[in-house]
């Protein structure tokens, strides 16, 4: 029997493919828990229309980064910390800091979602 696969189903194939398996796989696992639909041509549709929403998204939220990306190089954001004798800082610089900062500098509040911290061990 032909399906299409909604999700991800181990050792079947990936969502939005189409595969042919058992007639009881199908009937008894695949369908009944919703991970596949038969495969008609309306299935095969509404998945393609699904894969192109899902990669204009993909391409919309690739340009929104790069763009944020441009400002974020541009922008220059101080920080005022005590500091030791020797430039030593008391305490850290947190992400509720930076983000103060950065909102009285271009009045604009940055989201942890779209943050990351900056790891130098990442960068090597």
């Amino acid at each position: 029997m032909k399906v299409v696969l909604i999700q991800d189903v181990k050792g079947t194939g990936k969502a939005g493919e189409t595969k042919d398996v058992a007639d009881g796989f199908a009937r008894n696992f695949l369908i009944p828990r919703k991970l596949a639909q038969p495969a008609t041509r309306g299935a095969q549709e509404q998945v393609d229309r699904q894969k192109s929403t899902t990669v204009q998204r993909e391409q919309r939220e690739l340009s929104d980064a790069k763009a944020l990306a441009v400002r974020l190089e541009a922008a220059q954001v101080g920080l005022k910390l005590r500091s030791g004798k020797d430039g030593k800082l008391f305490g850290a610089v947190t992400h509720s800091s930076s983000s103060t900062a950065s909102r009285s500098t271009d009045g604009r509040s940055s989201s942890t979602s779209r943050s990351r911290r900056w790891d130098p061990a990442a960068r090597r």
